[in-house]
């Protein structure tokens, strides 16, 4: 065989090998971001939950409370500590990030738990690339300058507590495709024990009948538990000027 031919083999075979490399390579990190993608944050959610709070557009909620009348008066809503929480402070985190927020952090649930008040609360996010790190530099600009920030060892998971300036806690549960925030590090053990047994609200038969693909373009979904009367009920709302509207359905 010619010396000409061997190298024309040699580059050929060189070439296809660097081709179906790049090509492998390109599909795994695909399949990884899929698989990141796919994450059900209703499977992090404990089973005890008394409602649920979702949303697909954080941002664009935040927007439509600020135009509510009694935003504009100052009167605002104080449901929930993380989501006042929330709402006072995404524009700073809109700030660091000037192409807004991505896809997975845009779309967040809030479970409510039991006593009923405005700290039992779990806020529960995907993280895309380069979030993580959006994230670290959103805690250290409003972190308390007083306290340094402590981790904690719970079935060998990392919880985050952070000192607020406002003088509160935050425990953070934090790993490279989601967050799960919350002023009680109890609820935040919770959902860890949650991850690892799998007892979620999807467990639920009842939850998953009413927690069906969206039916409507409304701006956030409430779900919400009425244990020995109709179980799960699905409210979509939305919000114009003077008034919030829930509109309601139970698969009982």
């Amino acid at each position: 065989m010619k010396l000409s031919t061997i190298v024309k083999i040699a580059i050929t075979s060189s070439v296809l090998l660097l081709c179906i490399g790049f090509a492998l390579y390109s599909y795994f990190k695909l399949s990884a971001a899929d698989v990141r993608k796919d994450i059900n944050l209703y499977t992090l959610v404990p089973s005890n939950a008394t409602a649920v709070f979702v949303t697909d557009d954080a941002a664009e909620l935040v927007a439509e409370i600020e135009e509510l009348t009694c935003s504009k008066n100052q009167q605002y809503l104080h449901v929930s500590k993380l989501f006042s929480s929330l709402k006072d402070y995404l524009y700073s985190l809109q700030e660091d990030a000037p192409h807004g927020l991505s896809r997975q952090m845009n779309r967040l649930l809030i479970s409510f738990h039991e006593p009923d008040n405005d700290h039992n609360q779990v806020l529960y996010c995907r993280l895309g690339d380069g979030d993580r790190e959006l994230v670290d530099k959103f805690i250290q600009k409003h972190l308390s300058a007083a306290y340094p920030f402590k981790i904690f060892k719970y079935k060998g998971e990392d919880i985050y507590i952070y000192p607020m300036s406002d003088g509160d806690f935050l425990a953070c549960y934090l790993k490279p495709d989601f967050l799960a925030l919350s002023y009680q590090k109890k609820l935040i053990e919770e959902v860890i024990d949650t991850r690892k047994t799998g007892n979620s609200i999807v467990s639920d038969s009842t939850f998953i009948e009413v927690n069906g693909p969206r039916k409507t373009s409304s701006i956030a979904t409430i779900y919400a538990r009425l244990d020995g009367m109709i179980g799960w009920t699905e409210f979509d709302m939305k919000l114009k000027d003077d008034f919030i509207y829930f509109s309601g359905v139970s698969m009982m």
